[in-house]
């Protein structure tokens, strides 16, 4: 899944995908209904990080929603009315047509030197796929394809030679092709890359983000979290492979953030309540059913694998309040939260579970 340029116009968008418009002084999510949760968390985050970085020339703070009935949104995408009823297209055609566009029109070049002469040769590994961030090495210049945009990527250790040799290699592959009006063809430079051009990578990484997740309740003090006598175990840490930004999310269970586990929480009004685990539970999809997995026995996950992992905990209030003495009001929750593992391109009808 990445972020692709399309042409402005109301016409290319559809009730299945999920879009961010981006203007000198405005910059609109659109998230239908029929787009999937994945889909929708992408554009929201790439649309923040354009409005927090000032990239692609907008000076916008803020990062409006739109819907069927924004007429400023579609004003801007030269229409009055809203989408099309009806689409041309079912979602996982679209998906599937998305996907053979990008073994076609994704392509990646090399520039090697040869004697006294430079050439462009195409790097295998990377051709009709989305690269990872990994081949971009210091020394290296690169020439990427990704269908309407077309970027020259220079290693900080490029001589100048080289990169005057390598653009106007890349300027060729640029005039080769039949382009739009609207197509790019830009300069990026290592660590300086833009989030549209970041997007179209596996695995990347920016020099802000981290690459493990330690849990939060392991990192608060043991007086404030919990009443446990044993020291806490911070050896394990879960290393993962995201191409998504690791911020600090909430997992909402009612009003109630629970995103760090066992341990005590503040309510708005200020009670002191404590999360305790019940139980956890975990399925997974075999011959197309839905079948419990044992965690003990299986606790390995793998690519083709889709986990639905059942958390039950309760909430309950402690009679303390932060910072103040008030009446003591006492209760006792029970709650589930469901979490979903599977990846991006597994078939959809695979993920589908019902309630």
């Amino acid at each position: 899944m990445a972020v692709e340029l399309i042409s402005p116009r109301a016409k290319r968008l559809s009730h299945h995908d999920s879009f961010v418009l981006v203007t000198t002084q405005r910059v609109f999510t659109f998230l239908p209904q029929a787009s999937n949760i994945i889909e929708k968390n992408r554009a929201r985050d790439f649309a923040q990080l354009v409005t927090k970085t000032g990239q692609l020339g907008t000076q916008a703070n803020v990062v409006e929603d739109a819907d069927e009935k924004d007429s400023e949104f579609w004003k801007i995408l030269g229409s009055k009315t809203k989408i099309p009823s009806k689409m041309e297209t079912s979602a996982d055609e679209s998906d599937y047509k998305h996907e053979t566009t990008c073994s076609y029109n994704y392509r990646c070049w090399k520039l090697n030197q040869v004697g006294s002469k430079y050439k462009l040769s195409p790097e295998e590994n990377s051709w009709g796929v989305r690269p990872e961030q990994k081949i971009l090495k210091e020394n290296e210049f690169f020439i990427f394809e990704f269908g309407s945009e077309v970027y020259s990527w220079i290693g900080s250790k490029v001589s100048f030679a080289a990169r005057r040799a390598g653009e106007e290699l890349g300027k060729q592959i640029w005039e080769k092709f039949d382009r739009k009006k609207w197509h790019i063809f830009a300069k990026v430079t290592a660590h300086r890359e833009t989030a549209l051009f970041t997007e179209k990578f596996t695995n990347w990484l920016r020099a802000d983000q981290q690459n493990i997740i330690t849990p939060q309740a392991a990192l608060r003090k043991k007086s404030e979290s919990r009443n446990h006598s044993e020291d806490l175990d911070l050896k394990e840490v879960a290393f993962l492979d995201l191409d998504l930004e690791l911020l600090p999310m909430k997992v909402k269970s009612g009003r109630f953030n629970v995103s760090a586990g066992d341990g005590e929480i503040i309510d708005d009004d200020g009670r002191i309540l404590n999360v305790a685990t019940i139980a956890y539970s975990a399925k997974t999809i075999q011959n197309g059913a839905v079948v419990e997995r044992n965690l003990v026995e299986n606790n390995v996950l793998k690519d083709d694998d889709v986990l639905l992992l059942i958390w039950t905990f309760s909430i309950s209030g402690t009679g303390r309040w932060k910072g103040s003495t008030k009446a003591k009001v006492i209760f006792d929750l029970k709650k589930s939260s469901f979490m979903i593992f599977f990846r991006v391109k597994k078939k959809k009808k695979e993920v589908q579970l019902d309630s």
